[in-house]
């Protein structure tokens, strides 16, 4: 009897099945929503925030509201360059690459945005207070005296690189009407400066006319080397940032940023002997030319 050939048995074998977890990673990845750290800094230190490509500026300012505690979430601000020149304003861009493209490590800047005057106004009152008047016919006058900024130039670049409310020096000097009163004066002529020597250290008593409203200001005296050193700590910090290169150090030395930033900076400039220039400008590009040398 002719012997028929067996058929071979195939065995199956089950294909190991992936884990929950690994499954999540693998979908992570091929969708590009893998997490990674952003650092963000403000006025109490910096904090870390891990988050996901697909989540957008909105959900880090509730991040850094929450962590913070410094203000609420209607008055964070978040910016991209150190100098704080461009706020992100729009909550729905995403973080990831096809958003602001941020990267692991990056660094933002975080900032308060102030309380609106009238608020401030409302305050007072409903304590049962008052806002001082100028008496009527009295000439307008304001101004104020500001304190030195750092004891060396980097300290210096430090507090003009810092956001508006974290400064020492007086708010009144970062207003934009004071700014544009010391724009208007200088480009006018209507300035009256004076030096006051003592030991090493020098003050300017300052009289001028802007926006046709008069002011006095006192502020510290820079000397030449300190500004340039000062220009060169702030270039330094500014063209080592990776992102956003467009914002360079020229974005912030310039007459409006300086008037408004620093006053001390501002007309340590225009007390600049003759022999740096005749106009403000050119005595500012004296100092930017050491700096960059």
């Amino acid at each position: 009897m002719p012997r028929v050939k067996a058929t071979p048995t195939r065995t199956h074998q089950a294909e190991p099945q992936t884990s929950e977890v690994a499954r999540a990673d693998t979908a992570n990845v091929a969708s590009g929503n893998t997490p990674f750290t952003v650092r963000v800094r403000h006025p109490n230190g910096t904090d870390r925030f891990s988050v996901r490509p697909a989540q957008t500026v909105g959900d880090l300012r509730q991040m850094a509201s929450d962590a913070t505690k410094v203000a609420p979430l209607s008055r964070v601000l978040l910016f991209l360059d150190v100098g704080c020149t461009e706020p992100l304003d729009d909550d729905d861009e995403t973080l990831g690459r096809d958003g602001l493209a941020l990267e692991h490590g990056d660094m933002l800047s975080m900032q308060v945005k102030p309380v609106a005057a009238r608020k401030a106004k409302a305050a007072v009152d409903d304590a049962g207070g008052s806002v001082a008047k100028r008496p009527k016919g009295a000439p307008a006058k304001s101004g104020g005296e500001y304190l030195r900024e750092g004891k060396t130039p980097r300290d210096i670049a430090v507090a003009f690189m810092m956001p508006d409310g974290d400064r020492m020096s007086g708010e009144g000097a970062y207003s934009q009407m004071a700014a544009a009163a010391r724009l208007d004066a200088v480009l006018a002529r209507r300035v009256e400066l004076n030096v006051q020597r003592k030991g090493r250290s020098a003050t300017l008593s300052i009289r001028f006319t802007g926006n046709r409203k008069a002011f006095e200001e006192r502020t510290p005296c820079y000397s030449f080397d300190e500004l340039v050193g000062i220009v060169g700590e702030i270039t330094a910090r500014q063209t080592t940032s990776r992102r956003r290169t467009a914002t360079s150090a020229s974005h912030l030395l310039n007459a409006e940023q300086l008037a408004r930033r620093s006053p001390a900076m501002f007309w340590s400039v225009h007390a600049l002997g003759e022999e740096m220039g005749a106009s403000w400008e050119e005595r500012l590009q004296s100092v930017l030319n050491l700096a960059a040398g």
